[in-house]
This record gives structure tokens, C-alpha cells and sequence, in this order.
């Protein structure tokens, strides 16, 4: 009797040596952020020549500098799309090929992160600034350049 009594005591001891606890992991799902242009930047007429450029205002598309043969281009136009109210970080990175470079300049200031509006968009033009240099030929061309966009 006394040795089952030990061992009662014994096992009722080791089943507190162990113990599962459940908890609970938080999480809050948002929209992907995304990036889409809804009117393509284009310069029109550049002119061929050594270190020139053409510089496209964002607001209105007006086209100043030596390498500009028209007035007026047009400014691409870009919606920023994601999860209401968030903060995002907006960079434009230069662009360059077939002897040209371009530097984006959009129409508000990315100096800080943007707010996106209660309905997840943030819309923004561009323009920027077209150096032509000495290695660029005659004919149709394009630049690429990118936006990199990223919640904060």
C-alpha cells in the first residue's frame, strides 16, 4: 500500500513537469501596393545633337529647351493603388540608352512618404528632363526608367 501511494505521488508530480498553451498571433491583411500608367510620357520631336536637352513640365506637358522642337508634349500620368489611407515611399530612378538620359520630375514632391486617399489611389503626371548626347542617332526611340513604390 505504501509503495502505490509513492507512486501516485510520484506521477501526479510529473504531469506538472509539462505543460501546451495556446496563443494567439495577430495580423492585418492590406492591399497589394501597385503601380500603373494610365498616359504615357512622350517628349514628341527632339532634336539630334551633343549634351542638349528637353525638359517636360509634369502639371501641363510644356516643353522647354534647346533640344525641344515643339512647345508642348505630353505628360504621363500614373495611379498609385493600395490599401486606404497607408503611407507610401515613391522613388524615381533616372533613366538611359541609345545615347540619351532622362531624369523623371512628377508633379507633387516624393521628398517624404505620400499618404494614398480613402479609396487606396494616389495619382501623380510626370515629366522630367531629356539630355541628348553625341552617341544618340537619328530615328524613333525611348528610354526606360523605373518607379519604385513601397509601403511605409
Amino acid at each position: 500500500m505504501k509503495k502505490i501511494a509513492i507512486i501516485s505521488v510520484l506521477a501526479a508530480g510529473v504531469s506538472t513537469l509539462a505543460v501546451a498553451q495556446e496563443f494567439t498571433a495577430t495580423f492585418n491583411l492590406i492591399q497589394p501596393v501597385d503601380i500603373a500608367e494610365t498616359t504615357q510620357l512622350d517628349f514628341g520631336n527632339v532634336k539630334l545633337g551633343s549634351n542638349i536637352t528637353c525638359t517636360l513640365a509634369p502639371a501641363d506637358g510644356a516643353a522647354t529647351g534647346d533640344a525641344c522642337l515643339s512647345s508642348n508634349g505630353t505628360a504621363g500620368a500614373f495611379t498609385i493603388s493600395g490599401d486606404a489611407n497607408r503611407t507610401v515611399a515613391v522613388t524615381l530612378n533616372n533613366g538611359s540608352g541609345s545615347g540619351v538620359t532622362f531624369a523623371p520630375a512628377a508633379s507633387q514632391s516624393f521628398d517624404s512618404a505620400v499618404a494614398l486617399d480613402d479609396q487606396g489611389k494616389l495619382t501623380f503626371n510626370l515629366g522630367g528632363t531629356l539630355t541628348v548626347t553625341d552617341t544618340a542617332s537619328a530615328g524613333a526611340g525611348s528610354v526606360n526608367y523605373t518607379i519604385d513604390v513601397a509601403y511605409q
